[in-house]
């Protein structure tokens, strides 16, 4: 695994060294506010070399004078490294390029990956490798949380040609399957040449924009190589994107949006901005109350978290999480200096609730932050999210 934002100087230098070539400079903005994680997606579909070099006597006797094979590798050459340090492909987040060749990582809107490929080329009378291509391929996904378009991009890079590989271009299809129809895109054909991007997009519109409407799908980039002096057409790869999902069922918001729903979004409390709830939610937490929650839409539930809560209190867990002072069960609890009269204080473990009396205008402000964060987010019924100080 390589992370391209703890790889040293030196050690990028030494590899830069190693090939002959000059040391790249460090490039970049800086990290979103959510910071990202790491997510799954479906494996790439891929033309395994292991499988063709099985076939090439079988094609051979049956005239196919010349086949290929494309591979991705779960460990990139130090030549990939140094390709991506020195220029990120256009469009690429820094985020991704932090964490590039260590599969798929995502933004709530964002999705992105970075992987070394090799393509090999065949004589198949000889069973001898007559070239070879070396190339970068980064994937992006883009959501918004305000609109039910969504869209995907995908850049390739040579960064090393050989024999009868010199000369490849590539073209691609895009999909979406489930609740989501293609509207728009472009890969058309082009030449890979060492040092070059070429790619193409597509954006999408889901079929869930209707209130109350929930829908997931998948997006998928199959890219197809090929060779001029090549009997065969060329060899297809797929790359699946991470799963998305579009809604108009965020209570609060306007209309719909979309998100990539394994990202677990955190709401942040202000130690600045909420000083009392903030002190609140520390306590809770450090007494063992969880910090991951589940989103609670259904009103007549949130409405019985509400009477267990003190007037003038706070309650934590929050009263629209599934694990709130009636739906999650057990008892109350209170911490010193909190003012909540016949509860109990030094109680901890992870089940329960605590209530704490605070002003009254920080109390409103805090849920006013967290309906917020429930819009910005799109963070629907049983959705994970975090609740963290800072």
């Amino acid at each position: 695994m390589f992370n391209l934002s703890r790889l040293s100087a030196a050690g990028v230098a030494a590899a830069a060294v190693a090939l002959g070539v000059a040391a790249p400079a460090s490039a970049g903005a800086g990290p979103p506010t959510q910071p990202p994680q790491q997510v799954t997606a479906t494996a790439p579909r891929m033309t395994g070399c292991a499988g063709v070099e099985s076939t090439l006597a079988w094609l051979a006797a049956h005239d196919v004078p010349n086949v290929q094979c494309a591979e991705q590798r779960t460990q990139p050459t130090p030549a990939a490294v140094v390709s991506l340090a020195a220029r990120a492909p256009d469009g690429v987040p820094q985020w991704c390029v932090d964490h590039a060749f260590d599969g798929w990582w995502a933004t709530r809107t964002s999705a992105c990956s970075v992987s070394d490929w090799f393509l090999r080329d065949y004589d198949t009378a000889s069973q001898q490798v007559t070239g070879t291509m070396d190339f970068i391929v980064s994937a992006v996904g883009d959501m918004s949380t305000t609109a039910s378009q969504f869209g995907h991009r995908m850049a390739l890079r040579s960064y090393s040609r050989s024999g009868t590989a010199v000369g490849t271009a590539v073209w691609a299809m895009n999909d979406c399957w489930a609740d989501c129809d293609l509207a728009d895109d472009s890969f058309p054909q082009q030449p890979m040449t060492d040092g070059a991007d070429v790619g193409g997009w597509a954006t999408f519109i889901s079929m869930s924009d209707s209130p109350g409407k929930v829908g997931g799908f998948e997006s998928s980039i199959t890219f197809l190589l090929t060779n001029p002096n090549f009997f065969t057409p060329g060899i297809f790869s797929t790359v699946t994107l991470p799963r998305g999902r579009c809604d108009n069922a965020t209570p609060g918001a306007a209309g719909p949006g979309c998100v990539f729903p394994d990202y677990v979004p955190a709401w942040f409390v202000g130690r600045a901005a909420l000083p009392a709830y903030a002190r609140f939610v520390d306590a809770s937490q450090a007494a063992g109350l969880p910090g991951a929650l589940t989103r609670l839409t259904d009103a007549a539930l949130v409405a019985q978290n509400d009477a267990k809560v003190c007037v003038g209190c706070a309650g934590y867990p929050v009263n629209t999480s599934d694990q709130g002072p009636a739906t999650g069960g057990g008892t109350a609890r209170t911490f010193r200096g909190c003012l909540v009269k016949g509860v109990p204080t030094g109680v901890t473990g992870p089940s329960g609730y605590s209530l704490c009396r605070l002003p009254a205008a920080e109390n409103s402000r805090a849920a006013a932050a967290l309906d917020a964060f429930y819009i910005d987010n799109r963070v629907i019924k049983a959705d994970t999210f975090t609740v963290r100080v800072r």
